[in-house]
């Protein structure tokens, strides 16, 4: 009862079928005109491909060699996903001691004259805060270096 009518639609034009019918005539006389020089001169064609093969191989294992990374010592270590993070706060720990304790000398320095207990405070101050920068240089592999007294 309800059929379909059989329909051939038109074949609609494609981007291949319209650049054939544009470009055609150049197209075919440029592989016209290579397919001759192919015939007149197939050692020089010979030659260039393994010229261009030799000179590709050349580039691929020298010049345009890819060179391994390297890693870094820190990412490759083992160890939890909270290593870094604990690491952090120790070393944010240190840094606010490392400050707590040049405030202390800060405001012993500002008392004026220096008594004999003074001095012995700041040596003592002075030695907690090399071993803290020592200690912190170590943990971070920075190049901090401890104070010269």
């Amino acid at each position: 009862m309800f059929r379909k009518p059989a329909s051939n639609p038109e074949p609609r034009p494609t981007i291949f079928s319209e650049l054939r019918s544009e470009f055609g005539g150049h197209l075919s006389g440029i592989a016209a005109k290579l397919r001759r020089f192919l015939m007149r001169r197939p050692k020089l064609c010979f030659a260039l491909m393994i010229t261009s093969m030799l000179a590709s191989g050349i580039l691929a294992f020298t010049v345009m060699r890819s060179r391994p990374v390297k890693t870094s010592p820190i990412l490759t270590k083992a160890g939890g996903p909270f290593d870094g993070l604990g690491q952090l706060m120790r070393q944010a720990d240190a840094l606010k001691n490392m400050w707590r304790m040049k405030n202390r000398i800060d405001t012993i320095m500002a008392g004026g004259k220096l008594n004999p207990a003074d001095s012995l405070e700041v040596s003592r101050i002075r030695a907690q805060m090399d071993s803290l920068r020592l200690a912190l240089r170590s943990a971070s592999h920075s190049p901090l270096k401890p104070r010269q007294p």
